[in-house]
């Protein structure tokens, strides 16, 4: 039933991040469209650490890295040093979350450097941040103190109290963890006083809540110095707060530590009192039952020091099956220990020793040395309660050679911690160093620059004297040139002057005679002329004679015709006075029709003018529309509003109140007057003298033309206006699409400002107002849950990276390795597994031939990658800790045997078409006291490859053909796989690997390939480890280009 239920969780998951996914690839395809759009510059380089950082959280570390290598090049061409510095920052965060320490601390001091130089209060503080949770998840607290110091020091130059509050906090934590606690406490303390004062202040649950986290921060202080009456008072403040809050769930805690605080103080009746409230709240809440393990064993522990041996044994049996049900080793082991008291103190020694062995050996599943030396002490003590000193005398050995196995495994713990202490300082130093021998290079380059500066001046002062000299010498030679023109002008000039006179004195000479000429001509023309007129005055007396015959007849003609002139004129003039008559009337008529057409003409121009406005504004709305409604974020949706309303009409105030159902209030983004954002307000809900509050009850529009006639129809108080004065036209608009979303009003100081035509604009701009609000409601909730979906990814994530043996356990039991392991997806179908088994741990003598230790080690690839392939590797996972681990099974064709049926059963392939399974390649590694190896391989469909100091070639011995779980289960009854046995020599390199390397593509769809692969191997397998996964990793990258990963790749390599 639990399986099914996570199988249904892992589906749900997987598809929420398939659309979780999507959309982050959209948006990630976005941003890589705009950056190739953008010239080389600063913002260019900003897009790129965007892009970078979105990356870094889908720990899409090798398309991260080129980012930030882009970002890093083009900042340094433009010398923009928060474009450098911000780029090697995101590459030590991404090698943080590697586990390569040394990288980082190496990126990340670098990138620190430069932001000091920068200057940037903000950055810089954010910078030393980051470097102080780097060592902290080192463990060198000595340096994360430091730089928490140096942004503390940053924060108290903003005065930004907030950032001082996280630092005081962070330094606190610090100084616990060394066991420094005057210092703890002193930073703790300062926190918890601010954030007192804040809650006094502004009465923000938050901030309450803020200081029961530092009040808890004190209690564990005190509590670890045994103060146990204060760590009680502590908590007795921690749960009024919670009483304060209403945090009922919270209550939990503070309860729980107070009845641990009576247990110290010797009042048990007390503290099981505390115990029972802090259970019954739990279990009235719902909570599942192992949220209350540690109440009950609180409450058998008290049970079993007040002599209540039943009740104890009762409340442990509880937490036993809360720790089993869980499957933790550790946990279990502890719950038996407790188990194996009460029968100790009921004087039942067997059954005592029985649960203490039980104890000691799920701690040595845990690799709990401490419980398991605590275990065989508790043996030991009964041993001798019950007189059989020889027995507590090989178990008082047992738990001595474990003590200094714990000695030796602190002391090689606390050697890391001081080797990885040094590394860092060593890595400042150097760092220190560089920029110290950089500013050297650039001063000598700048005095050189001086120097070439100077000479390059005096080169030119004297290149210009030269100059000088040079043009004087031309002056000169021009100024001679020049005195010899103006000689030979002069001579042209003269000679010009004589011939001018010459050709002036024939010019005259040529005049005379043509004047003579011309008198003559004249002469001839006078006479000519008179004849003319003589001949002329003949004419006209000729001509006068006959005119005065032709007169006569001419005014005998003219009575004549004058009296018919005159009779018709008598006749026209009636009839033309009934004609005009008529004509009158008509033009009357006419000028009438005119007036009417003109009236007509005007009537449809203004008609016509409507018309277009009224289009202007269906654009306008539409424009507006299309506009809105795209935009997802409520301020923008508030401007833009405002932008289109105010070119429509008179909008000096304007706002967008949206409802807060939390709050039950009405809440203004930005309410505008005059263009000016107000105070952020709100108006609550059930005010009275609110018409934001009226128009959102009543869901109806107010219309207020008039304030002072018309204000007394809607309230009976007098309204409180954010404004600088009061308005004098008012509308209200409800903003409904399937519920009421809030509130649209805009208002104008003149009377009568809206129109008929201006309110349908208003009302039509609200519904599209309304419909935005709930895009980017939506919008907002789907971005929630996809950070909801993708958190719980990483999580998971987490939790897998937690299971996979680190390279520092592979070397317990190894010489030397590499893990070159990348997922397609955030969570991996591959996984690697690692178990060493120590034979010696419980026997006192050996024979050269016994086997010391058997090491296991593991490549598998599971069916699918992403969250499906997740969960079949946590199964993969579980069972081979039950085989080998657990059971004792160390043959490794029967643990594939083994882990083939667990896999079949746990997914019920037995009668469903399921073929979901994995290919396996399993080595054992067995080491005698003598010291000699063997090595015993099983495969399926995975093949191992060896390659020995000074062999010519890379052997590959091949697995089984046919996958753990899956289809063949159906076709036999049963599978059995086959183990080979090989002789390795010392210094022999093996690689186990899953089939994504091979089948990567590039560009072309060619594979990677097992050749291509087994060469690479071959060729790199005498350098040292790290060299050999660079190798491949450089390989990979160039055959992928951008072409995605299509599969999850594991290889492993171990120098024995």
């Amino acid at each position: 039933m639990f399986l099914k239920k996570i199988i249904t969780t892992f589906f749900v998951l997987f598809c929420l991040v398939l659309f979780s996914n999507l959309t982050h690839a959209q948006n990630i395809n976005e941003l890589k469209t705009e950056i190739r759009s953008l010239p080389d510059g600063k913002l260019k380089v900003d897009k790129l650490i965007e892009l970078s950082n979105v990356e870094l959280n889908q720990s899409n570390f090798d398309a991260m890295k080129v980012t930030t290598d882009r970002a890093f090049n083009i900042s340094q061409k433009l010398g923009y040093k928060l474009g450098e510095a911000n780029s090697l920052l995101l590459k030590s965060m991404m090698y943080k979350l590697k586990r390569d320490f040394d990288t980082a601390i190496d990126y990340g001091i670098n990138a620190i450097k430069i932001f000091e130089e920068v200057n940037d209060n903000v950055a810089l503080y954010d910078a030393y941040s980051d470097i102080c949770f780097l060592y902290q998840d080192w463990g060198i607290y000595e340096n994360a103190i430091e730089y928490e110091l140096k942004a503390l020091k940053v924060a108290e130059r903003m005065n930004d109290k907030k950032r001082q509050q996280d630092m005081w906090s962070l330094l606190g934590s610090s100084y616990q963890r060394l066991a420094n606690y005057d210092r703890a406490l002193f930073y703790f303390r300062k926190g918890a006083e601010y954030l007192k004062e804040r809650e006094q202040y502004y009465h923000d649950p938050n901030d309450l809540q803020g200081y029961n986290t530092a009040l808890a921060q004190i209690a564990s202080i005190e509590m670890a110095r045994k103060n146990y009456e204060i760590v009680k008072d502590i908590n007795e403040e921690i749960l009024a707060n919670k009483e304060k809050l209403g945090d009922e769930e919270g209550k939990f805690v503070p309860l729980n530590d107070i009845g641990v605080c009576y247990v110290r103080l010797r009042k048990p009746d007390k503290a099981l009192v505390y115990f029972k409230r802090a259970l019954e709240i739990n279990r009235k809440l719902g909570k599942p039952e192992e949220k209350n393990a540690t109440l009950l064993m609180n409450i058998g522990t008290q049970a079993n020091s007040s002599g209540r041996f039943g009740e104890a044994l009762r409340a442990y049996n509880d937490v036993l099956q809360i720790r089993l049900k869980a499957g933790k080793p550790r946990d279990i082991s502890i719950v038996y220990s407790y188990i194996a008291s009460v029968h100790a103190s009921r004087g039942n020694f067997q059954e005592a020793i029985r649960y203490y062995d039980k104890s000691s050996k799920m701690a040595q599943q845990a690799g709990d040395i401490p419980q398991i030396e605590k275990s065989l002490k508790n043996i030991s003590d009964i041993y001798r309660t019950m007189n059989d000193y020889k027995r507590a005398y090989n178990t008082l050995s047992r738990r001595l050679a474990l003590k200094d196995s714990l000695i030796r495994i602190e002391t090689a713990k606390l050697k890391k911690i001081t080797e990885a202490r040094l590394s860092a300082q060593k890595k400042e130093k150097e760092v220190d160093l560089l920029i110290m021998n950089q500013r050297v290079n650039e001063a000598t380059m700048k005095s050189l620059e001086e120097q070439n500066a100077r000479k390059a001046k005096d080169l030119e002062i004297l290149q210009r004297e030269q100059y000088i000299k040079e043009q004087e010498l031309i002056q000169k030679e021009l100024e001679q040139r020049r005195q010899q023109q103006e000689l030979q002008l002069t001579m042209t000039a003269l000679e010009a002057e004589q011939k001018a006179k010459e050709i002036s004195q024939l010019q005259r000479i040529k005049k005379v005679n043509e004047l003579k000429i011309k008198e003559n001509e004249t002469d001839a023309k006078r006479k000519q002329r008179e004849l003319e007129l003589l001949e002329r005055d003949r004419q006209i007396s000729n001509n006068k004679i006959r005119e005065q015959e032709n007169m006569k007849r001419v005014y005998l003609g003219m009575f004549g015709l004058l009296f018919i002139v005159m009779v018709l004129i008598i006749a026209g003039y009636f009839q033309n006075r009934r004609k005009n008559l008529k004509l009158a009337s008509k033009n009357e008529e006419i000028l009438g029709q005119n007036v009417e057409i003109e009236k007509q003409r005007d009537e449809l121009s203004a008609a016509n003018s409507q018309i277009e406005k009224a289009y202007d504004n269906i654009q306008v709305l539409s424009d507006f529309g299309q506009k809105i409604t795209a935009i997802l974020d409520l301020e923008s949706i508030n401007w833009t509003a405002y932008a289109y309303i105010n070119t429509l009409m008179d909008a000096a105030v304007f706002g967008i109140g949206i409802y807060r159902e939390n709050f039950d209030k009405i809440e203004y983004i930005n309410f505008l007057e005059n263009g000016l954002s107000l105070p952020l307000f709100s108006s609550d809900i059930n005010s009275k003298n609110s018409l934001t509050s009226l128009c959102y009850k009543t869901s109806e529009e107010i219309v207020i033309n008039n304030y002072e006639l018309e204000i007394d129809n809607y309230l009976r108080q007098e309204p409180e206006f954010r404004t600088s004065q009061r308005p004098n036209s008012l509308v209200y608009l409800p903003l409904i699409t399937e519920r009421n979303l809030g509130v649209l009003t805009v208002q104008s100081y003149n009377k009568h400002a809206y129109t008929r035509n201006e309110l349908n604009i208003l009302r039509t701009l609200a519904s599209y107002c309304a419909i935005a609000l709930n895009n980017a409601n939506a919008y907002q909730e789907i971005d929630n849950k996809n950070k909801s979906i993708t958190d719980s990814i990483r999580y998971a994530q987490t939790i897998q990276r937690a299971i996979l043996p680190s390279n520092a356990k592979i070397q317990t039991g190894l010489l030397e390795n590499f893990v070159f392991f990348k997922p397609k997806d955030i969570v991996s179908g591959d996984f690697f597994w690692f178990s060493k088994i120590d034979e010696t741990m419980n026997k006192l003598s050996f024979n050269k031939s016994d086997i010391e230790e058997r090491v296991f080690i593991a490549a598998l690839d599971c069916t699918g990658h992403g969250v499906p392939g997740g969960f079949m590797s946590m199964i993969g996972n579980t069972l081979l800790n039950e085989i080998i681990n657990q059971k004792g099974i160390y043959d490794p064709s029967k643990i594939l045997d083994m882990l083939n049926e667990g896999v079949i059963h746990a997914l019920h392939q037995e009668n469903k078409s399921n073929d979901d399974g994995m290919d396996v390649c399993l080595v054992m590694i067995e080491k005698s006291i003598s010291g000699e190896s063997k090595l015993v391989f099983s495969g399926a469909k995975r093949s191992l490859y060896i390659k020995e100091p000074g062999g010519t070639e890379l052997l590959e011995i091949k697995g089984d053909n046919k996958s753990v779980g899956g289809v063949h289960r159906r076709k036999s009854s049963k599978v059995s796989f086959t183990n080979r046995e090989i002789e390795v020599k010392q210094g022999s390199s093996i690689f186990l690997t899953t089939d994504g390397l091979q089948d990567q593509n590039d560009k072309a769809g060619r594979k990677f390939g097992k050749v291509k692969l087994t060469e690479l191997l071959y060729e790199n397998a005498d350098k040292p480890m790290l060299e050999q996964k660079s190798a491949l990793e450089n390989a990979l990258n160039e055959h992928m280009g951008d072409i995605p990963q299509r599969d999850d790749i594991t290889v492993l390599g171990i120098r024995l």
